[in-house]
C-alpha cells in the first residue's frame, strides 16, 4: 500500500513563532508551495519580488513532494502588499518583526 503518491497526500505546515507586529525591522511572508524545494522557492519569489535571495531568512528546508506552508523573513525595505499566486507558489506579507526570525517556526 502507497500512503504518499502526489504532493496533496502530504501537508507540512509551519506554526509561527512570533507574535506579528504592524511594523518593525522586518517584513514575515508566509509561502505556500507545492512541488517546489524551499530553495527553488526563494529563486521565485526572488525573481518575482526582485528581492536578492540573500535576504531571504527560513526555518529549514521542505518536503519538494508535499504542499508545505512555512514562514520567511526579509527586511521590511522588502515588504510586498500585492499577493504572489502562481499554481505552485504562493506568498503573502503578513506583518511585522523587530528582528529576523531565523528560527521563526515552533
Amino acid at each position: 500500500m502507497k500512503l504518499k503518491s502526489l504532493p496533496e497526500d502530504f501537508l507540512v505546515e509551519e506554526l509561527p513563532g512570533y507574535e506579528l507586529l504592524s511594523g518593525g525591522e522586518f517584513c514575515c511572508i508566509r509561502v505556500r508551495k507545492k512541488g517546489l524545494t524551499t530553495q527553488q522557492a526563494v529563486k521565485k519569489l526572488s525573481s518575482a519580488w526582485r528581492i536578492p535571495e540573500r535576504y531571504f531568512n527560513y526555518a529549514g528546508s521542505k518536503d519538494r513532494h508535499a504542499i508545505t506552508v512555512q514562514y520567511m523573513t526579509v527586511p521590511a525595505r522588502f515588504s510586498r502588499k500585492e499577493k504572489l499566486i502562481r499554481p505552485e507558489l504562493e506568498a503573502e506579507t503578513l506583518g511585522y518583526l523587530k528582528n529576523s526570525g531565523k528560527a521563526l517556526a515552533k
